[in-house]
């Protein structure tokens, strides 16, 4: 059985071309089912994305081999650590098969374009990344998250979901949840690195926030990160982060 996809028009009416900040336009060419209806193969998938940041989440329902060439890095969840949530780089030549949530970082240039060929692709069902207490789940639809056990990725931080305001997840991006908050330690996880294999984690970035004060848009200290503008200050200067 023979499928072809072209998925163009209707995405330039849909809210996700509108927003600007999602693009899925997958082309599937001779297509072709392999033992389900839900699973098939399709001779090219190809997804695009105007990035906010550097680091993003990300979850596709199709296949990705990591290539060395590749303008992007695709990191697993490894586990997390007092004030830092830790990840680690998959190998080239991994396949990383369709569903499977991922952080991303594109450096440069933040318009991401991932195209396979001869792929297999199974658009239903996504698959939890499960560490301890820690899963990483993802969704290719929009998604409404409630739970204060919450977290999502902002700039280069895991944040947790602060008051009764909803946590809204776009398609094909992924969510963090945490069964034990209690035994966090922070409600802003700083995204950290395992490099060459080893524990050797560093952080990413070149503010140091083990010690930092949290202000609100009006220069009133906070306890914790709140809903809209949030000013961080460490001895490294200040920096702005938005809280959906």
């Amino acid at each position: 059985m023979t499928i072809t996809y072209k998925i163009y028009d209707a995405l330039r009416k849909c809210e996700i071309w509108r927003s600007r900040i999602f693009l899925l336009f997958l082309i599937f060419i001779f297509a072709t089912t392999q033992g389900s209806s839900q699973t098939f193969h399709a001779t090219k998938a190809r997804y695009m994305r105007v990035m906010s940041n550097e680091w993003e989440t990300i979850c596709l329902p199709f296949n990705v081999d990591v290539r060395s060439d590749d303008d992007f890095t695709l990191y697993k969840f490894h586990s997390v650590d007092d004030d830092k949530a830790i990840f680690e780089p998959y190998p080239v030549g991994t396949i990383i098969h369709t569903g499977t949530p991922c952080l991303i970082h594109k450096e440069g240039t933040l318009h991401l374009s991932i195209v396979r060929d001869n792929t297999d692709v199974h658009p239903i069902e996504t698959n939890d990344y499960r560490i301890g207490a820690w899963s990483m789940k993802g969704t290719y639809d929009k998604k409404t998250v409630n739970d204060n056990k919450s977290f999502y990725v902002s700039e280069n931080y895991v944040c947790q979901k602060q008051n009764d305001s909803p946590l809204t997840i776009k398609p094909f991006c992924a969510w963090f949840e945490c069964e034990d908050t209690q035994s966090t330690g922070s409600k802003m996880l700083q995204i950290s690195i395992i490099e060459n294999g080893t524990l050797n984690v560093h952080d990413i970035t070149s503010d140091d926030t083990s010690n930092y004060e949290i202000y609100n848009v009006v220069g009133r200290r906070t306890q914790s990160l709140r809903k809209g503008v949030n000013i961080i200050v460490s001895d490294k200067g200040a920096k702005k982060i938005f809280i959906k």
